[in-house]
């Protein structure tokens, strides 16, 4: 394949690499919740185990344990770091102004779409009983505490009614916090992230609805490179080669010690080094004129994430009752073309309605 190289100053490359990325992160988000142990149909009965599948088992924990654990910690690098761009002051003022346009970008389509899968939920309930798992609590009885809850960790767990949506949550959560992340940066230094990072890595401190160290981690990260004004992403590419060593080092060693005590925090750690991958690849290949920023498909990327957990859900059901996979590499198959299928409806269906209702579209997607 012919390429032509392209020549991007320093600023030019940050904001190319950042919006190239976009979809295929959602991608390895779509990857990561397309998994699967088993799948059970016709009233319960277990129609899928993975059990004995290793061809499966081992190339989706690659993809949800390794590759897709870079994919949410990359995403709050760019949140901390585009929250804290070019800002010289970050005063009242500003603070002020950044909180009524997450509004816009974060509050609005947080709150649509978790309120819509609760309108599919109510009428699945109320015309289709028998398609219902029965562990949700019917919404018509939901009480005022219920609502909110839904919005927020349904029934006491982790995850708001949109259950993806617990990324966009604990954003808007930190996003409240930013004064608290910029005293920290600004003081600390390196040492807040080495704080932070230790923390996460090694998973010493407990997870709550709206707050987690993986958030408050990467946050504080891209918070970092933004307030010191580093272009992280030049920095990643030229430490490419290096990245790649090392990642795929981690790689063999979790490959050959899978759900071992110990693995998790190599995870954590792995983590890191695949933010560095994923920046440095994209910027190099940029500059190759191998690959180029496409506003549609970065766009997409919010309607995809948003829209992709009823659909992916029901598309891998529908495709295991028509196909029925009982060998490994089916079941392999399956899982991608689940994956492909999602995604590909759902650029689909933000390219239509985008056509159609382009202002009630910006709004849903917090205009992106």
């Amino acid at each position: 394949m012919q390429t032509n190289p392209v020549t991007l100053s320093g600023e030019e490359v940050l904001s190319k690499t950042i919006n190239y990325l976009r979809l295929p992160l959602i991608i390895l988000v779509v990857l990561a919740h397309g998994s699967f142990s088993e799948i059970t149909l016709e009233g319960g009965n277990l129609v899928i185990s993975v059990a004995d599948m290793p061809i499966y088992s081992n190339v989706t924990y690659l993809i949800f344990w390794i590759f897709a654990s870079s994919a949410v910690p990359l995403f709050y690098t760019f949140s901390g770091f585009l929250f804290f761009y070019k800002v010289k002051d970050f005063n009242k003022n500003v603070y002020f102004k950044k909180l009524k346009k997450r509004v816009d970008t974060l509050l609005v389509p947080y709150v649509f779409w978790n309120l819509l899968v609760l309108l599919f939920f109510y009428l699945l309930q109320t015309f289709f009983p028998s398609m219902t798992s029965g562990d949700i609590k019917p919404i018509a009885e939901y009480s005022a505490l219920d609502w909110l809850n839904s919005l927020w960790s349904i029934h006491g767990g982790q995850f708001p009614m949109c259950y993806q949506l617990w990324f966009i949550r604990d954003l808007i959560v930190i996003v409240i916090f930013s004064p608290i992340i910029y005293l920290l940066v600004k003081y600390g230094k390196v040492l807040t992230l080495l704080v932070t990072g230790s923390l996460w890595i090694l998973n010493l401190c407990p997870v709550a609805p709206g707050f987690n160290m993986l958030t408050i981690t990467f946050f504080t990260f891209g918070a970092y490179l933004s307030i010191n004004k580093i272009n992280f992403v030049v920095w990643a590419e030229s430490l490419l080669k290096y990245w790649v060593v090392v990642y795929l080092g981690f790689i063999i060693v979790l490959m050959f010690n899978q759900y071992t005590s110990w693995s998790y925090d190599v995870i954590n750690a792995s983590a890191y080094f695949g933010v560095f991958l994923m920046i440095g690849a994209a910027a190099f290949f940029m500059r190759k004129g191998v690959i180029k920023e496409n506003m549609f498909f970065a766009n997409s990327s919010f309607f995809v994430y948003a829209y992709h957990g009823l659909f992916l859900a029901f598309i891998t059901k529908v495709l295991v009752f028509v196909l029925r996979p009982n060998t490994d590499f089916k079941v392999l198959a399956l899982y991608f073309l689940c994956v492909i299928t999602t995604v590909g409806v759902g650029i689909a269906i933000y390219w239509l309605l985008n056509k159609l209702l382009p202002r009630f579209t910006g709004i849903i997607t917090g205009n992106r």
